[in-house]
């Protein structure tokens, strides 16, 4: 059984609602968590699998779910999209779908001397590492929650100097939590096969998408900017 974890602030576009409808019970609990913050809304979903006694360190979870699927309220997808992520029997795994500013890149990639190097829809195919991924469609074991203490998703500054100047980065709390599993051992695996829709963004025909062998780390990588 998976539990699906839908954030959401306002409401939840009409095509991820219908996204949803095409799950079976038997296979899917589902569950929105409405709030100002996206990181405590991800960890609620997971909180309330809890035995823990405490809620701010490592948790024991009821048992009751196999993996936790966090999809954001703005994506759209198939059935057969969650049956590849499983497939792979990762304790991460991420779909891809591009990032909301523009339809040429994957909100995936590398970070790179505190630069986020966002992989184009050009560089990749098939399974691959990466340094972050976005949390729109991000499948998790339910056992990494047991071993990675809390919080999860969390906003991370990171503070640094440059030639005597102090400078400090802020990741999201997608970022966040990858760099907090990465931190414990984990590896960060995005599927560049399993394509899943961001809405007002059409990219849902595999046929359309110009995808070469090319690897990861030789692919072109788009510097978004130096978070300071």
């Amino acid at each position: 059984m998976i539990k699906i974890i839908v954030p959401f602030y306002n409401h939840i576009n009409d095509e991820t609602t219908e996204s949803m409808k095409r799950l079976s019970p038997d296979l899917y609990t589902i569950q929105s968590v409405q709030g100002t913050y996206i990181g405590d809304s991800r960890d609620f979903g997971v909180l309330t699998e809890s035995l823990s006694a405490t809620r701010e360190s490592n948790q024991i979870l009821n048992g009751k779910y196999s993996h936790f699927l966090f999809v954001d309220a703005d994506m759209f997808f198939n059935p057969q999209d969650i049956t590849a992520l499983v497939e792979h029997d990762l304790p991460v795994v991420s779909g891809a779908y591009c990032l909301s500013t523009t339809e040429k890149l994957w909100c995936a990639g590398k970070i790179i001397d505190r630069w986020i190097y966002a992989c184009h829809k050009s560089s990749v195919l098939s399974l691959e590492q990466c340094d972050f991924c976005g949390g729109g469609f991000l499948l998790v074991k339910a056992e990494v929650f047991e071993k990675v203490p809390r919080p999860w998703f969390r906003y991370i500054m990171d503070y640094y100097d440059v030639d005597g100047e102090p400078y400090s980065v802020q990741w999201k709390e997608d970022i966040g939590f990858c760099m907090h599993l990465v931190k414990h051992g984990y590896k960060i695996m995005v599927d560049f096969n399993t394509v899943i829709g961001h809405c007002n963004k059409i990219h849902r025909v595999h046929d359309s998408i110009d995808l070469s062998h090319v690897n990861l780390n030789q692919g072109p990588l788009i510097n978004l900017g130096r978070k300071d």
